[in-house]
C-alpha cells in the first residue's frame, strides 16, 4: 500500500520538530529546577520604638450576687 507524503515513513523516529521542542521543554523544565533553590531571606530592623505596656487587675473582685430560686 502507498503512503501519500504527509505520512511518517516507518522506522524514522521523531521528527526534527518534535526533537525541537522536546529539547526546549526539557530546557524549560531544567530551568524552573534551577530557580527552585531557595534564597536567604532576612529582615533589616531600621528604627526601634519602645513602648512600655502595663496590663492590671481590680485587687479585689465583688462577691457575686445570688439569684433567687424560682
Amino acid at each position: 500500500m502507498r503512503s501519500s507524503a504527509s505520512d511518517g515513513a516507518r522506522g524514522r523516529g521523531l521528527r526534527r520538530g518534535t526533537r525541537v521542542r522536546l529539547g526546549l521543554l526539557l530546557l524549560l523544565v531544567a530551568a524552573g529546577l534551577v530557580a527552585q533553590e531557595p534564597g536567604m531571606t532576612r529582615a533589616l530592623m531600621t528604627d526601634t520604638d519602645r513602648l512600655t505596656t502595663v496590663v492590671s487587675t481590680r485587687p479585689d473582685f465583688p462577691s457575686p450576687t445570688p439569684t433567687p430560686a424560682e
